[in-house]
């Protein structure tokens, strides 16, 4: 039996749709990244493509990020949702309208079309839904109903991945855009009727002035900033190992493309364990959780990169993943609980700025794969990020010295 937290929160139907939308988007999302990465390494012979391609949906998360955390109470989040879904959709659709005129066409341009539109979901999703799930929780709920929404969108992994694996065995193109194009769009049919409850706010000076109180309220609030601080260390170095673990067994073991996503999926199984422990023993010390759940990601990242038997690096896969889980959940939590309600958006807007320097790791994984395989990309990126965390937690530190003497 679920526990009576569980119960509860998924009783409330407002609850149940927002976590709905979630679950579709987040499934083509991972389907994404999974075929998108293999199509362009088997399309080219060149592992760099899928890290530009990544790069791209970084880029463009990032801006919108930008963009809503000035204007992050000027828009109802339901209409954002709505827009940007149909976008997303009728964008997968336009290379299935093109294969009606022309039999020989390359699909790259349009998969880093999708790609682009696909990272500014990625951010409204953060400011916005996220955001109005949350806004149906009571406080007392609010933590682990947050962490049950994550636990859906790593469980989508598991779908997403032998999703695409299976399209792609099929090997016709049009099936992926067509089954992309149908999440996006029949998620915008569980908007209808809703509304958002936070007061809109219009005029230049007024989103100015919401995006000046949403930045010094993050540099302030030292559970806020630790979390703004490490989350490009995720983005930057770890991030990109979800995009390449197809490719990794593809390359290491020689795999065909339907076991690479199955074993792919590992990860998302031990995504979905982390969810679900997360949700059902929700831990008080989050920043401390947070940061150590971190450090294994990065640990796992590099074990899995070292080992040469499948069955030791699909163990490391799975904590991977579980890890990157309990991460997620506590990020948006850590957000949500430390800020106030009229600054919840553009504050999680901020955090898609943070996410968003995630196409540094596409670069960087763009760059090292002129020089290196895939499974020494994923030992220098783990180093890297160890190196790179350990300053910004200093810095961080230090700041909270500073703000308490």
């Amino acid at each position: 039996m679920l526990p009576g937290v569980i119960l509860h929160i998924w009783a409330i139907r407002e609850f149940r749709h927002y976590w709905t939308i979630g679950l579709l988007t987040s499934t083509a999302r991972w389907l994404e990244i999974m075929a998108f990465a293999v199509l362009s390494w088997e399309l080219t012979g060149d592992a760099s493509i899928a890290g530009w391609m990544f790069a791209l949906r970084m880029i463009s998360m990032g801006i919108t990020g930008a963009v809503f955390s000035m204007l992050g109470n000027s828009f109802s989040g339901v209409s954002v949702m709505m827009a940007v879904h149909l976008t997303v959709g009728a964008s997968c659709l336009a290379p299935i309208c093109v294969s009606f005129v022309l039999v020989n066409y390359d699909i790259l341009p349009f998969l880093h079309v999708i790609s682009i539109f696909s990272g500014v979901l990625w951010s409204v999703d953060f400011s916005y839904r996220r955001r109005l799930l949350g806004d149906t929780l009571s406080s007392d709920l609010m933590g682990a109903g947050v962490s049950l929404d994550v636990l859906s969108s790593h469980a989508t992994r598991l779908l997403g991945m032998i999703a695409g694996g299976l399209l792609l065995s099929i090997s016709n193109y049009n099936l992926i855009f067509l089954f992309l194009a149908g999440l996006y769009i029949s998620s915008i049919f569980l908007y209808l009727g809703k509304k958002d409850g936070v007061e809109l706010q219009s005029g230049i000076s007024g989103t100015s002035k919401l995006f000046g109180n949403a930045f010094n309220n993050a540099f302030k609030n030292i559970p806020v900033l630790i979390v703004l601080a490490l989350t490009p260390v995720f983005n930057i170095f770890v991030l990109p190992f979800f995009a390449l673990v197809s490719i990794l067994f593809l390359e290491k073991f020689n795999t065909r493309e339907l076991e690479a996503g199955i074993l792919s999926s590992v990860e998302a199984i031990g995504a979905l364990a982390g969810g679900l422990i997360i949700t059902i023993f929700y831990h008080r010390k989050k920043v401390v959780t947070f940061c150590m759940m971190l450090l294994g990601l990065l640990i796992s990242v590099l074990f899995a990169s070292l080992f040469t038997i499948k069955y030791l690096v699909l163990t490391f896969i799975f904590f991977a993943g579980f890890a990157s889980s309990c991460y997620s959940a506590l990020q948006s939590s850590i957000i949500y609980t430390f800020t106030e309600p009229s600054l919840r958006s553009p504050t999680l807007s901020i955090l898609t700025i943070s996410i968003g320097t995630g196409f540094l790791g596409a670069v960087n994984v763009a760059w090292l794969g002129t020089k290196f395989s895939v499974d020494q990309i994923l030992m220098v990126m783990s180093f890297e990020g160890v190196a790179c965390a350990i300053i910004l937690l200093i810095l961080v530190l230090w700041r909270a010295m500073y703000l308490n003497s």
